[in-house]
């Protein structure tokens, strides 16, 4: 009978202190030819081979192939088999799910849980939407044919990070001899994008908190924290009672990219709806659970954007590709407005202070002549 393994079997049936030369090898790995209809016609190669005294037979599919190219696969399946690490095998016989599992386990120490989660979800895509089953079978185009179904679904900075991620992964198995070239060599990605960050101006934004008043508690107490103090969309999700004080007004906040806490003050309507919604032992912001179908954070959130989206709509905001980033960065742009240091707007909003220097400021193009204007003729006349 013929059974398909996600693993190799245990090299453990190896003779101690064999020279492990081909007549001593315990396994024998054959590989033949299989016509497969559903293929259109093409015949995959199929690696073989049978656990020592008698044991069960095994297959492996490695896919169409040329003859050179299938019979490394055998050659470094059958080493691997056999114990043998010490041939140049160039990384055929490493599949991408292994080489996956050891990348991550040997990275995790150095990355930050948001990069170690991203790592893990861009590799786990790339071997879904380009069908990576071999190390070594990944070529340039194989990169770039990723790159272009990406950009058809995401924006150019998300599919540059990912891009990113690659290079690294690939570089790490150029680095470990596992591969001769990192396959992200060349490929171009583009010219990257520059758009006018979207804030709300002060009218807006009074426009937007008139309207919440007339939604319900965790409707208005969610899109009033995230347009006040800018809290990410996860990070709203997972707050509980404890994390709030109402003696001192202040709101505990956990990151949602795994770094460190923050604290972040509260005006006092604000205490007030999360008190109000804060005799629960779930998250406070879910609201009723009649609100939505089922209690879990992704149904609150995919709410959340409903509403904030039909929110930012009837307070006439014309761009709401993005609703909570763009309160996030009304949250930073009302804060600079009113002169606090960036060094606290960072430590409150939890980034970097040149990320908000770059991307949260939500100044368009008439806001940053405007200011130039004031602060030119502050100076006197213009010559």
């Amino acid at each position: 009978m013929l059974l398909t393994l996600d693993t190799f079997a245990s090299p453990g049936y190896t003779t101690p202190g064999q020279d492990q030369g081909e007549s001593d090898m315990l396994y024998r790995v054959r590989k033949t030819k299989r016509r497969d209809r559903r293929r259109g016609g093409r015949t995959p190669w199929v690696l073989r081979w049978q656990d020592p005294a008698g044991g069960p037979e095994h297959q492996q599919g490695i896919g169409p192939a040329s003859e050179r190219m299938a019979e490394r696969h055998r050659e470094a399946l059958q080493a691997q088999l056999n114990g043998i690490t010490d041939i140049d095998d160039g990384g055929a016989g490493k599949t991408w799910q292994a080489f996956e599992a050891v990348y991550l386990e040997a990275t995790r120490a150095d990355l930050a849980t948001a990069t170690a989660n991203l790592a893990r979800w861009t590799l786990t895509r790339f071997r879904t939407y380009a069908g990576a089953r071999w190390l070594n079978a990944v070529r340039r185009e194989t990169v770039e044919s990723y790159r272009i179904r990406r950009l058809q679904e995401v924006g150019h900075e998300t599919v540059r990070k990912e891009l990113r991620v690659l290079h690294a992964a690939f570089g790490w198995a150029v680095a470990q001899e596992w591969i001769h070239k990192n396959p992200c060599e060349g490929v171009h990605c583009g010219r990257r994008e520059r758009p006018e960050p979207v804030a709300l101006s002060e009218p807006e934004t009074a426009r937007l908190l008139a309207l919440l008043e007339n939604e319900p508690a965790w409707v208005w107490a969610s899109l009033r924290l995230a347009c006040l103090w800018g809290p990410r969309a996860g990070e709203l999700a997972r707050i509980t009672r404890e994390d709030v004080d109402l003696g001192r007004r202040l709101l505990s906040i956990r990151s949602a990219k795994g770094g460190r806490g923050r604290m972040v003050p509260l005006d006092p309507e604000t205490a007030g709806l999360l008190h109000e919604l804060s005799h629960t032992d779930r998250p406070i912001l879910w609201g009723p659970c009649e609100a939505w179908r089922g209690r879990s954070q992704r149904a609150y959130l995919g709410r959340l954007r409903k509403e904030s989206a039909r929110l930012l709509a009837a307070a006439g905001v014309a761009d709401r590709r993005q609703p909570l980033q763009i309160l996030r960065r009304t949250a930073e742009t009302g804060m600079r407005r009113r002169g606090v240091p960036t060094y606290m707007i960072a430590r409150v909003i939890g980034h970097g202070t040149a990320v908000g220097d770059q991307w949260y400021d939500g100044l368009g193009p008439e806001g940053v002549a405007d200011q130039v204007a004031r602060l030119m003729c502050a100076g006197g006349p213009i010559l």
